[in-house]
């Protein structure tokens, strides 16, 4: 009998090694892929900090400098939105009427006044004193579900600011009013809401990380 209970015991402890081991061994292989995931999106993020902001078109009462727009009017980023869902951000560096959200891809005289006018473009406005210096405005756009575009301010949700629907090839797009901004398209001052906002990619940027 004491031969028999310590078989059993032996088999036991036997038993308890072999599930360690493949717990561990899972938890070794669940780690690993996080690794993986967590390199490949640092390779988009860099790779996308790495392409410099670039505008197509403006008004022309409006200066683009680099990143930053000033003046009045539109200015229409060069980066078409092809990617299922992205994250971008605007910050605010002279309050005053500044406009975000997107815009089809057009001439100068083609421009709307402002986003949101007409069916060229389409954001949301925020007047003199809605906004400060150094605020952040994010910006989420999808295309799979709705509302399309949804707006962040300094991190927090701008409830009733959402664009449900867009139609046609967009990109990101500012507008301002005596106010100056700076449309940043990668090293976030805010995380996106979900790891399904990444930062704007090329179509070639898109191959290469699906």
């Amino acid at each position: 009998m004491g031969v028999r209970i310590l078989d059993c015991a032996t088999e036991m402890g036997a038993c308890l090694s072999l599930l360690s081991a493949l717990f561990s061994g899972d938890v070794l292989l669940n780690q690993k892929a996080i690794e993986v995931k967590e390199r490949q999106a640092n390779q988009i993020q860099a790779e996308a900090a790495s392409a410099s902001v670039t505008f197509a078109t403006h008004g022309k009462d409006t200066v683009v400098k680099g990143a930053t727009v000033s003046g009045q009017g539109v200015a229409v980023s060069k980066m078409v939105i092809e990617q299922d869902a992205a994250y971008w951000e605007v910050i605010v560096l002279q309050p005053g009427h500044i406009a975000v959200g997107v815009a089809k891809p057009a001439a100068a005289e083609q421009l709307p006044p402002t986003l949101g006018e007409g069916t060229t473009s389409f954001g949301s406005t925020w007047g003199v004193l809605e906004l400060a210096k150094d605020d952040v405005i994010g910006v989420c756009f999808q295309h799979s579900d709705l509302p399309m575009i949804t707006f962040f301010l300094n991190g927090q949700p701008c409830e009733g600011r959402e664009v449900i629907r867009v139609k046609g090839p967009v990109c990101p797009a500012v507008g301002v009013g005596e106010s100056e901004v700076e449309l940043r398209l990668s090293d976030f001052r805010f995380k996106p809401p979900s790891e399904r906002f990444l930062p704007l990619m090329a179509a070639k940027d898109m191959l290469r990380a699906s």
